[in-house]
């Protein structure tokens, strides 16, 4: 009988599309394209078990393994920061079935759904953020219960933030990495490995990046209208903290937003440019605009409640229907941007003579 060598995968998690993986080990990524049907179920089974023979891969697969790093020639126990850093994460698997059922509101009618919806919230009687002066009234008088609910609210909101970057990667490339506790600036954060997923090329970062900032902020305006008092200014900090994430620091989603703006690159890497899908990327960009949009207006209103521009008077009415005819007037503009954007496209894509 013949033996088989056996090996460890050295690795934190793996995301798994078609017919590519891409494997995490700290901060590094490995992305491996055009895997056979076998060497999707040696990845498919890596989470559960990381030992593998030697025949279950191809010797080119074997190679790149080996050449990076992430085959150990014998078992052995990862240390104890990537052990620690193992059990602060939710699995790329867990994520993606978690995921998958909020795929349709980042189809382009569920965009244009969340952008209304916090509209909708944010005009109703008696919503507003809180001001300058109500968090220094409530941190000098916050009690353990409070402060423990506004803590979870924020982490709830965060974690939902993720898994907005997570269901937007996996409608668009079909796979998604886990949801992660890191820091980032030297504070603690939580981070969803979609960057090496999809856009290795920065491509379509734009749609990904904004996706997180938008459920985070339709989440912080249903607690704001619908919410106990309790958690009034956990949801004003979910919200600032949604539109703090827009602002183009570097590798943060603002970043990676201004960055596809301005190279007009709205297309996700794997979603092929056809003829007949020209309706479907005009709604993508219509909501992904439209969305953006929202922002701005939430943004302005929050500057002009803090400062006493505006208040809940009547006189709002006049700014409500400057900011929808704003709203309409941009995204007509944009509609017509992407239609002229697309026929280029087609242009290039016909064939020569005839």
């Amino acid at each position: 009988m013949k033996s088989t060598t056996l090996y460890q995968f050295d690795v934190d998690d793996v995301a798994l599309g078609d017919t590519f993986a891409v494997l995490s080990q700290g901060t590094r990524r490995l992305l491996l394209k055009n895997l056979t049907a076998d060497e999707m179920r040696t990845f498919s089974d890596l989470n559960r078990n990381r030992i593998f023979g030697r025949e279950q891969v191809s010797e080119k697969m074997f190679a790149s393994l080996t050449s990076h790093g992430l085959v150990c020639d014998t078992p052995q126990a990862p240390d104890l920061r990537r052990r620690i850093a193992r059990r602060l994460r939710i699995s790329s698997r867990t994520v993606s079935q978690l995921a998958r059922p909020l795929g349709p509101l980042f189809s382009a009618p569920g965009l244009l759904f969340l952008v209304l919806l916090q509209v909708v919230l944010y005009s109703l009687p008696g919503v507003h953020f809180a001001r300058i002066h109500d968090f220094a009234h409530w941190a000098m008088q916050v009690t353990f219960v409070d402060a423990a609910i506004t803590i979870a609210v924020l982490l709830l909101s965060m974690t939902i933030h993720e898994f907005g970057h997570a269901t937007a990667c996996l409608r668009m490339t079909g796979a998604t990495g886990s949801i992660r506790v890191m820091t980032f600036r030297g504070t603690p954060a939580m981070a969803a490995d979609v960057s090496s997923i999809c856009l290795t090329d920065e491509r379509g970062k734009a749609v990904v990046a904004m996706a997180g900032a938008l459920f985070q902020s339709s989440f912080g305006a249903c607690l704001l209208a619908f919410g106990p008092q309790q958690v009034q200014m956990a949801a004003t900090m979910a919200i600032l903290g949604a539109i703090f994430s827009l602002t183009p620091l570097p590798n943060t989603d603002g970043y990676w937003l201004i960055r596809d703006f301005f190279n007009l690159r709205l297309k996700p890497r794997l979603w092929p440019v056809r003829k007949e899908r020209a309706w479907t990327d005009v709604l993508y960009g219509y909501g992904l605009f439209a969305a953006t949009c929202g922002f701005a207006l939430v943004l302005f209103r929050q500057c002009a409640y803090l400062y006493g521009i505006i208040a809940e008077s009547p006189d709002f009415i006049t700014f409500k229907i400057a900011a929808v005819a704003l709203l309409l007037a941009y995204l007509g503009m944009v509609t017509c941007l992407f239609m002229w954007k697309n026929f280029r496209l087609f242009v290039r894509d016909l064939p020569d003579g005839g």
